[in-house]
């Protein structure tokens, strides 16, 4: 039986950089999760939701940009902040099935899509 150096060299790097890749996901899972917990409900004006409802994009700007509003933060670079934002929104919020009552639009994390992400995740 021969030793094969290459292939436990390769094997080892393999389990380095998947633990190096598991790592880095899971820091870019939990920096996802402390933002949604920061922003966590988003609510905008019924006549505005229905200006911008239509195009998608737009609205997850807007509501990017209402969740930095209220935040005393020291945004060095603004336009990243916003577009981190508007991920994380799209990612994460139900922009699709906000909750609706009288003239306000209530748009709240999906929190079973979150639950999901974080149980199938491998540490």
């Amino acid at each position: 039986m021969n030793y094969n150096y290459q292939q436990d060299k390769s094997n080892l790097l393999y389990a380095f950089d998947k633990r190096l890749i598991l790592s880095e996901m899971s820091k870019k899972l939990l920096s996802d999760l402390l933002l949604v917990r920061r922003i966590l409900l988003l609510s905008i004006n019924k006549r505005s939701y229905d200006i911008y409802r239509k195009n998608q994009d737009q609205l997850i700007m807007i509501l990017a940009l209402l969740s930095i509003k209220d935040e005393e933060l020291n945004i060095e670079n603004f336009n990243i902040e916003v577009t981190t934002r508007m991920s994380i929104i799209k990612k994460y919020f139900n922009v699709n099935n906000p909750n609706i009552s009288k003239n306000t639009v209530y748009f709240k994390p999906n929190f079973k899509k979150i639950e999901m992400l974080i149980k199938n995740f491998n540490y």
